[in-house]
């Protein structure tokens, strides 16, 4: 059975990426500019994306709508690299925004009006000929924005939940994931274990041990609970897991001592026979 667990109750930043779903880059259509188009979804809802370290990540519709209230500004780059900007809602291309971005059924839609350069042209070759076909956006959640499952087959689902997202900074082309199998997603494992909304077991480490091994750094992460509460309840657990560790030693040494007394004890039974 799948257990779900409750929103969690702090921003952080967070990007995550998808495969291309129906991304077009092209020339612009008039015909009369040298203007590359770019359209499509950048997100598709109730899609699992890439991996993001020991987890996946679904979008429910709705997520956005928060984040493209007003006019957000929010740039449209390569691999999330600031020095390669595609286009920008705030930039105007012949007198329109040269960044679009709406939610719609099916999505993230994104549009932009991109103009030539000489790696812009380099990129277009590599999306037409299949070689980068991966999107990902740059993001910070709401307080209690998203909530996570715990599957039958041990995989970890994170759910973006309606108006989850508070904040939209950049949608990006790029080679790789985000950050597959890495650090930061051990991290976003390890932060929902410590609020209880995954068991201790996803990280692979034993039931009873975790709290003492979990080191005060790890607690803390990007949590903005008090580090002298945190500190605190690292003592505390360590302390019952030293008070475990002390009553099973002194057990065995009591054992061990019986165990020699009666040994004594027949010796000189046999020697007064």
């Amino acid at each position: 059975m799948s257990t779900t667990i409750g929103p969690a109750p702090v921003t952080r930043n967070h990007s995550v990426t998808f495969d291309f779903q129906d991304i077009e880059f092209r020339k612009a259509e008039n015909g009369r500019s040298e203007n590359y188009t770019l359209r499509g979804h950048a997100a598709v809802f109730n899609s699992l994306s890439q991996d993001l370290g020991g987890f996946r990540e679904t979008i429910e519709p709705g997520a956005f709508r928060n984040a493209l209230r007003g006019t957000p500004d929010v740039r449209l780059l390569f691999n999330h690299d600031s020095n390669r900007v595609l286009a920008r809602t705030t930039a105007q291309v012949d007198g329109k925004p040269s960044l679009e971005l709406r939610e719609d059924k099916s999505g993230l839609h994104v549009w932009a009006v991109i103009q030539p350069r000489s790696w812009v042209n380099d990129l277009a070759l590599e999306m037409r000929g299949g070689l980068i076909d991966q999107m990902s956006f740059a993001f910070s959640l709401r307080d209690n924005g998203d909530e996570w499952l715990s599957n039958e087959d041990g995989s970890v689902t994170r759910t973006i939940l309606p108006d989850g997202i508070d904040s939209l900074y950049d949608v990006s082309v790029v080679t790789f994931p985000a950050y597959p199998d890495s650090e930061v997603g051990i991290r976003e494992l390890r932060y929902a274990v410590q609020q209880g909304r995954l068991p201790r077991s996803i990280l692979g480490e034993p039931e009873e041990v975790t709290a003492a091994n979990v080191s005060l750094a790890d607690k803390v992460g990007s949590s903005p609970h008090d580090v002298s509460v945190v500190a605190e309840d690292v003592i505390v657990d360590s302390l019952k897991v030293m008070r475990a560790q002390t009553s099973a030693a002194l057990q065995q040494a009591k054992t061990r001592h019986l165990s020699a007394m009666k040994g004594i004890h027949h010796e000189d039974h046999d020697t007064d026979r």
